[in-house]
């Protein structure tokens, strides 16, 4: 158990610490551990041993004050706050700055404010003490490492792909081809996985951040904050002969609609090809 003690937060807070799991655990319902995904590291010999409590049932664990989760590995996306030696405070839910974690063991090396990922093993579920006196709850974890990430990377792994539709369909226009090869869902957005090839003389430009999703009267822009680094690909000219891949990220698109539509504008340094028409694609959404 660690010893008593007080962390101001901001000057808005002060932590209590606990690692022993609260009173009562033993019995709470156990909640849905997200499937049959197995951790990366021994558990410790709890009732959550053989569970992976991650970002997606973060909420469940929560809801049952890790009751049923005790040794359950851990592999959460976060942002850290605030540290009193190797005690380091994450937000679980770094988006809405909530889902408090205490974190111990392999904390070093992270500062306050870095966005990280935490691995290790679910310990119980412990409190801390705002300045008005309420509690507030969190899960303790033992970490066996704690590595700083960048925003992007922490928003991808706290929002996995849900769903995923391969298409691999592809266009050509003057040896130029695009190819939309899947389409990607998380809880909040729809990643478009595509490929641009270059077999002809000249260098060609795609305007792929330009591009959004149709259906219907609905439109659905990039998502550039929840954006993966790969789109940076389409930033520059592709030269003869190579080949560049990348994921845009759009707003969330509703499968139950159906089929959506996309155009991509290109442009080539042949002088030849003045106006060239865009590359334009319908994908059927119910697969």
């Amino acid at each position: 158990m660690l010893a008593a003690g007080i962390l101001l937060l901001g000057g808005c807070a002060a932590l209590i610490a606990t690692s022993e799991p609260l009173p009562g655990d033993e019995s709470a319902p156990t909640a849905d551990d997200g499937g049959s995904d197995e951790g990366l590291f021994g558990g410790g010999g709890g009732a959550g041993e053989g569970k992976l409590v991650d970002n997606r049932n973060l909420d469940d664990v929560f809801d049952a004050s890790a009751g049923g989760f005790e040794g359950a590995t851990v592999e959460i996306a976060g942002q850290a706050y605030d540290r009193e030696g190797d005690l380091l405070l994450v937000y679980g839910d770094a988006e809405n700055a909530t889902k408090p974690i205490q974190v111990t063991g392999s904390t070093e090396g992270v500062s306050s404010d870095d966005y990280v990922l935490v691995k290790g093993t679910l310990t119980g579920a412990g409190s801390y003490e705002t300045v008005l006196g309420a509690n507030e709850e969190t899960l303790d974890v033992e970490a066996s490492s704690v590595e700083s990430i960048s925003e992007k990377q922490a928003s991808r792994l706290a929002n996995p792909t849900t769903r995923e539709v391969t298409y691999d369909v592809e266009q050509t226009k003057s040896d130029f081809t695009v190819r939309i090869k899947s389409l990607a869902w998380t809880e909040k957005t729809t990643k478009m996985a595509i490929e641009a090839e270059n077999d002809s003389s000249d260098a060609v430009t795609l305007d792929a951040t330009s591009a959004s999703i149709k259906q219907g009267s609905r439109q659905y822009d990039q998502d550039f904050e929840n954006a993966d680094d790969t789109t940076s690909a389409f930033d520059s000219a592709i030269r003869p002969g190579v080949t560049k891949k990348g994921t845009l990220t759009f707003e969330r698109v509703k499968r139950s609609r159906g089929k959506v539509e996309i155009d991509f504008d290109w442009y080539s340094d042949d002088i030849d090809i003045l106006d060239p028409k865009p590359f334009q694609f319908t994908l059927e959404l119910r697969k």
